[in-house]
């Protein structure tokens, strides 16, 4: 979340085992709707890739927190349960797969409106998905 733009107060927190770098962050169950972090990018090539969130699961997490995608298109809003173990290397779980255009701003948003759980922020991944 270093290199993230975050809206809102949220506190950082080594609580949990199995983040990424030497914290990760969360909205402390409170100030619902008014905390988002928001990593935008390029990609280097047109495609699709595999968006994934690194988070430290627990049963005090939100297991619907709404993600933005914004790539190719219409934004899009995908929710994410992180009461989950997440399956990939590093603490990473998939958000899904979308399309990315070269030399054009994108980005991943995580908020905490409408949620009633811990939202954690950690670290965004992209995987350049086959075929």
């Amino acid at each position: 979340e270093s290199k993230a733009i975050v809206e809102g107060t949220w506190r950082a927190s080594t609580f949990e085992a199995g983040f990424v770098g030497t914290h990760y962050i969360h909205d402390d169950r409170s100030g619902k709707g008014t905390k988002s972090v928001r990593w935008e990018f390029e990609v280097p090539e047109t495609g699709r890739y595999e968006v994934r969130l690194s988070y430290t699961n627990s049963a005090s997490r939100d297991p619907q927190i709404p993600v933005t995608i914004e790539g190719t298109g219409e934004p899009r809003l995908v929710r994410m349960n992180q009461q989950l173990t997440p399956p990939h290397a590093g603490g990473f779980a998939t958000v899904g797969v979308f399309q990315f255009d070269a030399g054009k701003q994108s980005a991943v948003t995580i908020s905490n409106k409408g949620t009633t759980g811990h939202v954690i922020a950690d670290a965004l991944q992209l995987v350049r998905a086959e075929g």
